[in-house]
């Protein structure tokens, strides 16, 4: 049996995660994914009101989950 959240209710927010590489203007290059709503585009993420993007990336084997600022970002596109 599913309990509701208390809080939240029933609620679900679907996500969609978006294979990136960014740039950050420390020169260090990142290969990963971002978080975002289903009916979201990419361009809406980086040029919405949210400070931090929600990240993850997997480095030498190691899956890592953080938060990026978004004001260090230089280049930011969309693997295909």
């Amino acid at each position: 049996m599913r309990m509701a959240n208390p809080i939240l209710g029933d609620v679900v927010i679907q996500k969609k995660s978006v294979s990136v590489l960014i740039e950050l203007s420390t020169g260090k290059k990142i290969s990963g994914n971002v978080f975002m709503s289903a009916n979201q585009r990419l361009q809406d993420l980086i040029n919405g009101d949210r400070t931090f993007l929600p990240v993850q990336s997997n480095n030498d084997g190691q899956v890592e989950y953080f938060l990026l600022n978004k004001s260090f970002i230089i280049y930011f596109q969309e693997k295909i």
